[in-house]
């Protein structure tokens, strides 16, 4: 099941992004896995990043995951507004930045770590295969 709330004042297609949770889950094979995505404002994702990560900046996502054996796997917040400054930064659509830094999320929830470069190359890898699928 994929939970998905925009709490925040950007337009965000739930419908699209709760479609697309949940092709991942299939395809991992964990569709009986609860997922919940928030859409938080700029400042809310910096004071969160401070506060669990130790980092004061702002980022586009965090991934907060459940104990292992849970039917609940974890939840993905996501700041919408730094996913559109990332669109232009690389000559993307918002949503095609948005559905990138998902899956990026969802990564993480099964466990995948970006702090070594090798390793946020394969989460790169393992995002842009899985999209590439998805949208074919």
């Amino acid at each position: 099941m994929i939970e998905v709330n925009n709490i925040n004042s950007e337009d965000v297609d739930i419908k699209a992004v709760s479609i697309l949770a949940q092709s991942f889950l299939d395809v991992y094979d964990l569709s009986s896995k609860a997922v919940s995505i928030a859409f938080i404002s700029k400042e809310e994702m910096r004071e969160i990043n401070r506060d669990y990560r130790g980092k004061d900046t702002n980022t586009d996502v965090l991934s907060f995951t459940e104990k292992s054996g849970s039917d609940y796997l974890g939840e993905i917040l996501i700041n919408y507004a730094k996913i559109k400054e990332q669109a232009k930064d690389f000559n993307n659509t918002n949503e095609k930045e948005l559905d990138f830094i998902l899956i990026h999320g969802l990564l993480h929830l099964l466990g995948y770590t970006d702090e070594k470069e090798e390793d946020k190359k394969e989460m790169i890898r393992l995002g842009n295969e899985f999209l590439k699928k998805y949208y074919n």
